[in-house]
């Protein structure tokens, strides 16, 4: 009675209602592809964003998040429609430019690649990544300079970038720079390149142009001890060592780089690899030597 005067009973009280916000579907579908991507579960990935663009289309970083899922999965016609509508709705996220830039590459779209890395580098001009695609791009549009001006720039983002110097060192070898190129290659090799046999036969080829066939020679052994061997180190060093009087090694090396590659007995197709003018000029006379034209 007491207790009922002073307001009280004797039944337990009422718990509180506590209002909980229900998650949004849509960020749980977010939040749901991003724990897929660590798992490399693409199609979940795809599925995830298909329904969240159903419930909301005007939410930011759908289409994006969908564009890089299809090309995961190898429909690049279907993420360079989704990058493209991701970049209407934001045009200021740089990565979907460089994203959409790299289908295009893929694509063989050089120059709408380059517009591309283009607009991504105005955005964010530390990524390193859109300095070496854009030179590759350039490069593919025969802009050499351009490409060499674009792997010094990422080069001076990510010194330590290997891709970087063996590319320039490639492309300097063609516009006839061939101490640059060296350079270029001894850096690479200097911080362990791991395609060291293709960084060994490009520097040969260089050494040769400046007339350091005994340079290029050594260079040559080195590509050919090395995994991953390119067959037109044996060949290179076959002509080299042809001209040194050391015919019988000559026509071994020789030998073996045709039954590797039937492609390399003709001239035209050693122009097509941009070989120097000085190495082919002395391909020929030893391609039409009868021990070479005798190989089958």
């Amino acid at each position: 009675k007491i207790a009922l005067a002073m307001g009280l009973t004797d039944r337990p009280p009422s718990i509180p209602v506590v209002a909980i916000a229900k998650p949004k579907p849509v960020d749980d579908l977010i939040a749901s592809a991003v724990a897929r991507e660590s798992k490399g579960d693409y199609k979940g990935i795809l599925a995830d964003m298909n329904r969240a663009i159903a419930i909301n289309a005007q939410k930011d970083r759908l289409f994006y998040i969908r564009a890089n899922a299809k090309a995961e999965l190898g429909d690049r016609q279907g993420a360079l429609e989704d990058y493209n509508r991701d970049i209407l709705m934001n045009p200021k996220r740089a990565e979907a430019y460089y994203n959409r830039g790299n289908i295009r590459y893929k694509l063989g779209a050089w120059q709408q690649a380059l517009a591309d890395y283009n607009s991504s580098i105005k955005i964010n001009p530390q990524r390193v990544a859109a300095f070496y695609n854009r030179a590759n791009a350039k490069y593919n549009l025969r802009d050499k300079q351009g490409a060499i001006n674009d792997y010094t720039r990422a080069i001076a983002i990510n010194p330590t970038l290997l891709a970087a110097y063996s590319s320039r060192g490639w492309v300097k070898y063609e516009v006839g720079d061939y101490q640059g190129s060296i350079a270029d290659y001894n850096l690479a090799i200097a911080m362990n390149h791991p395609l060291l046999s293709k960084v060994y036969s490009q520097k040969a080829f260089a050494q040769y142009e400046l007339g350091n066939r005994s340079d290029a020679i050594g260079s040559w052994r080195k590509a050919l001890s090395l995994p991953n061997m390119m067959p037109d180190s044996l060949l290179g060093l076959a002509i080299a060592l042809y001209l040194q009087g050391k015919q019988e090694e000559a026509f071994q090396f020789g030998a073996a780089a045709i039954r590797t590659d039937q492609k390399l007995m003709d001239v035209g197709s050693l122009r097509d690899k941009n070989w120097g003018q000085s190495i082919l000029k002395d391909a020929v006379p030893f391609l039409q030597t009868p021990r070479m034209r005798a190989i089958r």
